[in-house]
């Protein structure tokens, strides 16, 4: 509201002040105004464009990369993983995927995030739901086709599970929603443990703590708590978008989350547990706008490493 006034007070004096200059031929623009109190209006509805421009075109293309690596005892190599999470697709668009160095058709999707991703290796994908809010699109498919990891995980997310169930059959993504999926990777045992959004009771899905490495995958981080009492090495989720909009002074606006501010976006120890919560690839819809700021858009490199000898001792 108070935006909405500063904009409309800066037009209405803008508009004024041209008509008494050039209509009635008055001397000043400012019309007998303050110059500094005009001056200054026209100064914040400017910086509010300017930023929403920002917010609205710019920052939403920025795509980052934050890394996180955490030991474990239950391997003995290295692991290499992928999250990726909320892409809302088409409803924020996807050209965030199309990012590359060349500009050519057969190139489109030769750079950027496939790039990066190929490069760091990935032994294992995992996808946190909201990816599409409609089935019919194509580019996404040929976005996981290009990408060099085979061994891909998926949950459903809130807002179309039967599209996001679509997109995971597209583009090669084994869903596990309210289920336990065992897999392995370079010799080490991995335990995965899908929760829907929807879905059932965390109890009756969680085996017994194991010597396999577990990580639970959901696409809120409403389940932490759960998830750290059941023992759980690593926790996955989004929903979040980090916020979206968040300021440098002040904690984010509004996350949608059970847990509100605890889990906006990043690196959490809960218990022996390590939680991320990725900031996601896209936007909400509906009458929410459509910006980011502060709150880049990711795509998440984990690295498990073995616990170091220094750690073993103690």
């Amino acid at each position: 509201m108070v935006i909405m006034l500063f904009l409309g007070l800066s037009f209405y004096l803008f508009s004024r002040g041209i008509y008494l200059r050039f209509m009635l031929r008055t001397d000043s623009i400012f019309a007998g105004r303050s110059g500094f109190f005009v001056l200054t209006v026209h100064s914040f509805a400017l910086l509010i464009i300017v930023t929403f421009l920002y917010a609205n075109y710019v920052e939403p293309s920025q795509l980052t990369y934050p890394r996180y690596t955490f030991e474990s005892s239950k391997i003995t190599k290295n692991i290499r993983m992928v999250f990726l999470s909320d892409l809302d697709w088409p409803v924020t668009g996807v050209d965030i995927l199309r990012q590359t160095g060349p500009d050519t058709e057969a190139d489109q999707f030769s750079g950027g995030p496939i790039g990066a991703i190929n490069s760091f290796a990935p032994q294992v994908i995992f996808v946190g739901g909201d990816m599409i809010t409609e089935p019919q699109t194509a580019i996404p498919e040929e976005f996981f086709r290009r990408l060099n990891c085979q061994k891909r995980y998926g949950c459903l997310g809130n807002v179309d599970p039967v599209a996001d169930i679509t997109f995971y059959k597209k583009c090669g993504i084994t869903s596990v929603n309210d289920a336990t999926m065992p897999f392995s990777v370079d010799g080490a045992e991995i335990q995965l443990l899908g929760k829907a959004w929807s879905g059932s009771d965390i109890t009756l899905f969680t085996a017994p703590p194991s010597d396999s490495f577990r990580v639970f995958l959901t696409h809120s981080p409403d389940y932490i708590a759960a998830a750290a009492v059941f023992g759980f090495d690593l926790y996955l989720s989004g929903h979040t978008h980090g916020g979206q909009v968040r300021f440098p002074f002040k904690e984010n606006i509004f996350v949608p989350s059970d847990l509100g501010q605890l889990y906006p976006y990043g690196h959490f120890l809960r218990e022996n547990m390590n939680v991320v919560v990725t900031k996601g690839l896209g936007m909400v819809g509906g009458t929410v706008p459509r910006i980011r700021f502060f709150c880049p858009p990711e795509i998440v490199f984990i690295e498990i490493a073995p616990l170091t000898a220094k750690e073993t001792t103690k």
